[in-house]
């Protein structure tokens, strides 16, 4: 019951913005996108065990269905879909439907006024393999933004169910030429359909804001304050805080730096209660030059641990490349680091995992496109509460989609 409630909130909510999107915009649009990807992948780990991996080819099938509504300057995207896998060795790992995931996000934020915007997302997600759904047909992808502050990454070294719900509203407002404002806020719930070792259903919630002064055109600085709560069921509730100083500074036209400098702490609602502080620092460069967009980022604090129940220490850095080589070929390179301290020192127990993503795509016509990816997963671990999981998989198939407009 508790289940379809969370499903049913989420349906509703979407509703409620794609209804505001057509009836209060006299301008609107509305567009549906059919779309079918089919293709195989050879998976390394299809168990997704931390021993005795065993390898697999598997044939994949992916409908989906998108709603594009033109509205307050932007695109609202209400995206839904299924996944449907076929193993050649390890037939009872078939699923008829292995992953069924919703997404509502709008591509820019919406302008509901010349001062206002407003970004809403919300996503819904059941799956029986999350690991292997994400490394091998990533099409119905989640916008960064969906999961508000993220917690840490551990993949669990075994194939469970997982369900995830989430939602979250940006605002940012421009009382003047020099000020702007933005309010954040998210939650989460993320649950298991079976008990797994060490790891927990849990829920989070976040609230942020920042107040941005601009000092030239080219720079902005302010204080920025988040705040993020974790409730692992039947474990120990924790707070996290984090104040730091903010800023932008645009290098040049398409080069944009952000900085943020400051402290986080954590409070575990324990009798008596436990609290860690520890530096905060984030900085990340975006570019784009024409034909090729970088994204480079480095942050570190204190973070909750959503499947495990506790807060850590943790350091993430990233990197995304997009590069456009013609108007019909496309390549993606990503990859992430990430280390987690469960103590205070560099030499306590700690996880960390290591992401990679290659994806090339070539354009055969208006409705195809052919993609080649290859998916990298290392986590190591010296701890009790993580352990080591590897996972490598290689996809090739088809991309089908074609937009018919409503209106």
């Amino acid at each position: 019951m508790r289940r379809g409630r969370y499903i049913q909130s989420i349906i509703f909510l979407a509703a409620i913005f794609v209804c505001l999107a057509i009836t209060a915009a006299e301008s609107a649009s509305l567009r549906a996108i059919p779309s079918l990807t089919l293709g195989g992948r050879w998976d390394s780990n299809v168990f997704n065990a931390a021993t005795f991996e065993r390898s697999d080819f598997v044939l994949t099938a992916q409908p989906g269905l998108t709603l594009a509504i033109g509205a307050f300057g932007t695109t609202l995207n209400l995206q839904g879909g299924v996944t449907a896998e076929k193993h050649m060795k390890f037939d009872e790992l078939d699923q008829t439907i292995l992953a069924k995931s919703f997404n509502l996000y709008p591509t820019d934020p919406m302008q509901i006024s010349p001062s206002l915007q407003l970004r809403p997302t919300a996503y819904y997600s059941d799956t029986n393999d999350s690991r292997g759904q994400f490394a091998a047909t990533p099409v119905l992808s989640v916008p960064g933004d969906v999961q508000g502050t993220p917690v840490n990454l551990t993949t669990i070294s075994q194939r469970t169910r997982e369900k995830e719900y989430a939602g979250s509203l940006t605002i940012i407002y421009r009382p003047s030429e020099k000020i702007e404002m933005e309010l954040r806020g998210s939650g989460l719930k993320h649950e298991y359909d079976e008990p797994v070792v060490n790891v927990r259903d849990f829920r989070v919630y976040t609230a942020g804001a920042t107040v941005y002064y601009r000092f030239t055109p080219r720079l902005q600085v302010g204080p920025a304050f988040e705040y993020e709560k974790l409730e692992p069921v039947g474990g120990t509730f924790t707070n996290v805080f984090r104040e730091s100083l903010a800023g932008r500074y645009l290098i040049s036209e398409g080069q944009l730096l952000d900085l943020r400098g400051g402290a986080s702490h954590s409070r575990q609602e324990t009798n008596p209660p436990v609290t860690t502080t520890s530096p905060y620092g984030h900085i990340s460069l975006d570019s784009n030059w024409g034909t090729l967009h970088t994204y480079i980022s480095g942050e570190y604090g204190i973070a909750n641990e959503g499947v495990l129940g506790i807060p850590t220490k943790r350091f993430i850095g990233q990197l995304r490349i997009n590069k456009n080589f013609s108007p019909r070929t496309n390549g993606e390179l990503s990859g992430a680091f990430q280390r987690n301290w469960l103590g205070d020192t560099v030499s306590s127990q700690a996880f960390s995992s290591i992401t990679g993503s290659l994806t090339l795509r070539y354009l055969l016509s208006s409705w195809a496109t052919i993609r080649l990816s290859a998916n990298h997963f290392n986590q190591t671990s010296n701890s009790t509460v993580a352990g080591n999981l590897k996972r490598d998989t290689v996809f090739l198939g088809i991309d089908l989609s074609e937009p018919f407009t409503i209106y």
